[in-house]
């Protein structure tokens, strides 16, 4: 039997070695929860590129462009429904107990939802950064992304406004 065996553990060594995987498999690690996280990351990421390859080939406006589009939103709503979940019975679990691909998804799904669910859970990724938890880079692009659709909420709100300054002298 290969488990136990010398051979077993000089094969797990150079696979965690050449995949990097070596720091997901501490005492914390929980493997079915990180198993579940991949899953959602490859629906997450699947989709995405289904739907830009499509608007590459037939264009943005197109039926199937917009179908696949749809599918997308569809599949955000589940993946968010799981991590909404996890975040709010456990907190940002880090690498150490759901690997850096469960991390990254974590990140992802939030990334991917609505400003008001972004804006929701930007204080806990910030936490999360401060205990090493969450990569700085995704906090910066999620901050980014936040005040990013504040500015253009706000944008909105004047140009639609009839009772802004510019917009009520131009009515009369």
């Amino acid at each position: 039997m290969l488990l136990g065996s010398p051979t077993f553990y000089v094969i797990t060594t150079i696979i965690c070695l050449t995949t990097g995987s070596c720091a997901e498999r501490s005492k914390h690690y929980e493997a079915a929860l990180a198993d579940t996280l991949t899953a959602i990351y490859h629906s997450d990421q699947g989709i995405r590129t289904r739907f830009f390859d499509t608007a590459d080939e037939f264009g943005w406006q197109a039926d199937t462009t917009i179908k696949i589009g749809q599918m997308m939103w569809y599949q955000d709503s589940l993946n968010l429904l799981f991590v909404d979940s996890l975040l709010n019975a456990r907190g940002w679990l880090g690498a150490e107990v759901i690997g850096e691909r469960g991390n990254q998804t974590l990140f992802l799904v939030i990334q991917h939802a609505n400003n008001s669910i972004r804006a929701r859970y930007l204080p806990l990724m910030r936490e999360a950064v401060t205990e090493g938890k969450a990569q700085m880079s995704d906090l910066a692009l999620l901050e980014d992304r936040v005040a990013l659709a504040k500015v253009e909420s706000k944008s909105m709100e004047v140009r639609s406004n009839p009772m802004e300054r510019g917009t009520l002298l131009s009515l009369l």
